[in-house]
């Protein structure tokens, strides 16, 4: 049993890991950039959560409110910063790296360098033959399968999708179709910064965290992504 307890324990931190890497993996299939912003943008979900929830609103808009702020901050760095590096994905990881700096001080100027929680929306713990489930695990673990399987219809099943990956084929023949590059590109963006904040936000529930704590996210993210086929 104890083994089972370890193993769902790993599969829920897998499913924080899975947040990040899935964001990786759709901005890089589409623009070939490594975007090592990705765990910041996680940990500053987490940060946005917890100043939401402190601000007195429940903690499920709290946590909506993180991952919705999230994706339209990684839609204005889309904007301003990677979207000119579309011809020099170099460049852009360069600039991925300085915003891991720039977001990790700005954090710690506004909420410091300390450990931080949120009490979780639910706090029932269901027993099943001596294997002990959560509900803020639960909630992460189902979350990210729904995105999983929304996300998997949207690329298999519509138009939307087929243009995605028509453009992580080729882009300039995509383009030359007709295929509308740069909303397909914030398209992406969007997703994969809210997917970023949605796994942040739920962090804030489970584990304690802190401006730091967004590195080795990324770097376990990047690893699976890698594992998994990065722009697959």
């Amino acid at each position: 049993m104890q083994l089972l307890q370890q193993l769902f324990n790993a599969i829920s931190l897998s499913a924080l890991y899975l947040s990040v890497a899935l964001g990786l993996t759709l901005v890089y299939g589409l623009t070939r950039l490594v975007n090592f912003a990705q765990g910041q943008l996680l940990v500053l979900g987490s940060f946005l959560t917890y100043a939401l929830d402190h601000a007195g609103i429940p903690v499920g808009w709290s946590i909506l409110g993180g991952m919705l702020a999230i994706a339209l901050i990684g839609e204005i760095l889309d904007l301003l910063l990677f979207r000119r590096t579309l011809d020099s994905p170099l460049r852009g990881f360069v600039i991925s790296l300085g915003l891991i700096i720039v977001i990790e001080q700005a954090i710690v100027l506004i909420w410091g360098p300390n450990d931080y929680s949120v009490a979780p929306p639910f706090t029932r713990i269901f027993v099943l033959g001596g294997l002990r489930l959560d509900s803020p695990s639960l909630l992460l673990l189902g979350s990210v399968a729904v995105l999983f399987v929304a996300l998997f219809l949207i690329f298999e099943r519509t138009k939307l999708g087929r243009g995605i990956q028509a453009l992580s084929e080729d882009r300039t023949t995509a383009l030359l179709m007709g295929v509308p590059v740069c909303r397909y590109i914030s398209f992406t963006f969007l997703i994969g910064s809210g997917m970023a904040g949605l796994g942040g936000a739920i962090l804030a529930t489970i584990y304690p965290f802190s401006a730091y704590s967004g590195t080795q996210l990324v770097l376990v993210a990047f690893a699976i992504a890698i594992i998994g086929g990065l722009g697959s």
